[in-house]
């Protein structure tokens, strides 16, 4: 109070914006606890299903592998024709590189579902769909995801068991392009 009283005495303006700090810090951090906020490897593959099964006109669902612990790696194709490769320009969305990113997840999610729910309504979505092959990947690994959501919050990596009895290893760190520069660790237990 003291604080406040002394910038107002002073000519500044002053607005509270959070009342007690203390209770809103203990809120967002029981928010950020909930993994239930964000899809989990279960509830993007059931959601994924039913949009292939909802909208079969204008998508297509396929498993383009199996990760390291065996699980499909799901591939949602939107498209005015999904089931040809047509001469059209291309798009591929991908989330969860990063086991522990879980929002990236969030971004391939919404925009499939905003690109299907919108296609007959929204000219502009209907274009894009119409002139174009967009491919989502909302989750390109599943296994960190799960160990990161059940058992280690901060896991960044897959979960392949390196040679020197470590595990993971970064996907997004081994593309081709510049592989080995910069970013990456010749130590298999590096995070």
């Amino acid at each position: 109070k003291d604080e406040i009283n002394s910038f107002v005495f002073k000519g500044h303006p002053v607005k509270i914006i959070i009342e007690d700090l203390d209770q809103y810090v203990k809120k967002v951090k029981a928010a950020q606890n909930k993994i239930d906020a964000y899809f989990t490897y279960a509830t993007m593959e059931k959601q994924l299903k039913t949009w292939a099964e909802q909208f079969p006109e204008i998508c297509v669902l396929e498993s383009i592998g199996k990760s390291y612990e065996n699980r499909d790696i799901w591939a949602l194709k939107i498209s005015d024709n999904p089931d040809k490769n047509e001469a059209e320009p291309a798009a591929l969305i991908m989330g969860a590189h990063h086991s522990r990113e879980w929002p990236s997840i969030e971004v391939p999610m919404a925009t499939a579902k905003l690109m299907l729910t919108e296609y007959s309504s929204n000219e502009e979505i209907k274009n894009l769909v119409d002139n174009r092959e967009t491919w989502f990947v909302p989750m390109v690994n599943p296994d960190g995801v799960i160990y990161s959501m059940e058992k280690s919050r901060y896991w960044r990596k897959n979960r392949r068991k390196n040679a020197d009895g470590s595990y993971g290893v970064d996907p997004n760190r081994n593309y081709g392009y510049e592989w080995g520069m910069a970013g990456c660790s010749n130590s298999g237990s590096s995070d």
